[in-house]
């Protein structure tokens, strides 16, 4: 199975044995030797071969047919936490994929996600005891605006259900062209 996965991905690739060698510091022959199955890679040289091509370590050992470990690249590349992942597996397994999907290309997701943030992230770090926020222009305390907390999330949740509202809108839009087009 390892030597048959590894000339396949190889072949994929568009690369020479002697190509592979040097990305991963082996001779020729070794990875030669690997593909024909006459010899096996040691775990170093496994971990090795499978991060140049991309995939799972299980995968090429024929533990697995999915090529990468979906999560933990998923992870790794946006940086999200397991529970945000977890959330967002329960959001496509209810087959709402699409729609997220949609948003998230959509020119007015990262207006909707800088709105949150703010609200979220931002408003309470500058918000004094009275719980208002304090937005501060110049050095001079008298130029001061402060909103509060309470009326800048109302305004930031009604943008965000705006911004929310006009990507799903723009989706609906695109899928039905899509749809009428698919329908010629």
């Amino acid at each position: 199975m390892l030597a048959k996965r590894l000339k396949e991905l190889r072949e994929a690739k568009g690369v020479s044995q002697e190509e592979v060698a040097a990305a991963v510091g082996l001779a020729r022959l070794s990875v030669s030797n690997y593909e024909r199955g006459t010899r096996t890679p040691d775990a170093d040289i496994l971990a090795k071969l499978a991060k140049f091509y991309a995939i799972s370590s299980d995968y090429l050992i024929g533990q697995t047919d999915e090529r990468i470990d979906h999560e933990r690249d998923i992870l790794e590349v946006t940086g999200l936490s397991k529970e945000a992942f977890e959330r967002l597996c329960e959001f496509h397994r209810y087959g709402h994929s699409e729609w997220l999907n949609k948003i998230i290309v959509s020119d007015n997701f990262f207006t909707a996600l800088d709105t949150l943030t703010n609200v979220y992230l931002h408003y309470p770090r500058i918000a004094n005891e009275e719980g208002n926020i304090v937005r501060r222009y110049s050095d001079d305390p008298k130029n001061d605006i402060t909103i509060p907390i309470k009326v800048a999330t109302d305004v930031a949740i009604a943008n965000v259900k705006r911004d929310v509202s006009i990507a799903i809108d723009t989706a609906i839009a695109e899928r039905l062209a899509d749809d009428a087009r698919k329908a010629r």
